[in-house]
């Protein structure tokens, strides 16, 4: 973390802000979109996380963060250096790894996606003890998860690639590991667990979970903390992931422990077709919301004044509103 991350955060928490979510942080050094990007991989992490969280609490606010894998999108050049540079890639010799950037592919499944689930799981610990209120799953804006879930980019032909049920697959086992983190109680009681599968029922079922996790994990996330997903609703292009498709996914992801599914879209092709407007992508979360009982949503996307942010939340088209650029454009964007 750097000086300028203490107060960059804790501006917006002093604006009115309820929740303020930190930036898509690496779960893994090559999991960054950039090097300059954040990450959360190692122990030596949370201090600086729990800096910026103790800064937010002391004006109220909540504290969340994205945890990400960027997939076939990392090792890019950061912002800063786009103008200056032909090419967005960004080699070795200035921090990048080039050589280790994959993502869905023709290639059989391999152990590499279990770490990369792992990683998640141990992000969330480490999220857990620097004292974050809420952590999100990043799937949306062409990243890991949203590559294998769209069928442009997921070519594969194994049990993650191919029909629906498997391009949510990896999602979907990550979203177990991740809430398997913070809840075991609720899977070890017989009166919370009303599970048919193999994880419920029976005593040897309902430990099953906690006995797979506990040599792998050494903190517990506690079971009152939410766990939000981030998705790219529709591809806005022909062929692609759409919104029937989000609303199966939210099914199979409340029925994991997903508390809200932050409703954003597209940025996994080059060939989306995009018609911007004030409020945009709410109907998406509105469609959601309506589908899924039990889940939250979140409205974005070109939500610029207070008053409009209201007016969603009253017409009850979403539970929450996250507001990101216009927030950087005027920190005071209540009124």
């Amino acid at each position: 973390m750097a000086t300028l991350h203490y107060g960059h955060y804790e501006r917006f928490s002093e604006n009115s802000a309820g929740l303020v979510m930190l930036e898509a942080s690496g779960v893994a050094p090559e999991s960054r979109i950039s090097p300059d990007c954040l990450g959360i991989w190692k122990d030596e992490h949370i201090e600086g996380l729990r800096r910026v969280v103790d800064g937010l609490h002391k004006h109220g606010a909540a504290a969340g963060i994205q945890l990400a894998h960027s997939g076939r999108k990392r090792s890019t050049i950061p912002p800063r250096l786009c103008a200056t540079r032909s090419t967005l890639r960004s080699q070795v010799g200035e921090g990048g790894w080039p050589d280790k950037v994959f993502g869905p592919s023709a290639l059989a499944y391999s152990g590499k996606y279990w770490r990369i689930q792992q990683e998640f799981a141990d992000a969330a610990v480490r999220a857990d003890k620097a004292g974050f209120d809420v952590v999100e799953i990043h799937g949306a804006h062409g990243y890991f998860f949203n590559q294998f879930l769209s069928p442009l980019s997921n070519q594969r032909t194994d049990r993650y690639g191919g029909p629906f049920e498997n391009r949510i697959r990896i999602l979907a086992e990550t979203v177990r590991r991740v809430r398997s983190v913070w809840f075991f109680n609720q899977f070890l009681s017989p009166l919370s667990n009303q599970r048919t599968d193999r994880y419920g029922g029976p005593f040897e079922n309902r430990i099953r979970i906690l006995v797979e996790t506990v040599s792998r994990v050494h903190s517990v996330w506690p079971a009152e903390k939410p766990l939000f997903v981030r998705v790219s609703t529709t591809e806005w292009t022909e062929g692609g992931w759409a919104l029937g498709d989000t609303v199966a996914l939210a099914k199979v992801l409340v029925s994991e422990g997903v508390d809200l599914l932050d409703c954003s879209t597209g940025g996994n092709s080059p060939s989306q077709q995009i018609t911007a407007s004030p409020g945009y992508q709410v109907p998406f979360a509105t469609a959601v919301k309506q589908s899924v009982l039990g889940l939250l949503t979140s409205g974005v996307g070109l939500i610029t004044e207070g008053r409009q942010a209201n007016r969603i939340l009253e017409e009850s088209k979403a539970d929450i509103i996250f507001n990101g650029r216009q927030f950087l454009r005027t920190p005071r964007v209540c009124p």
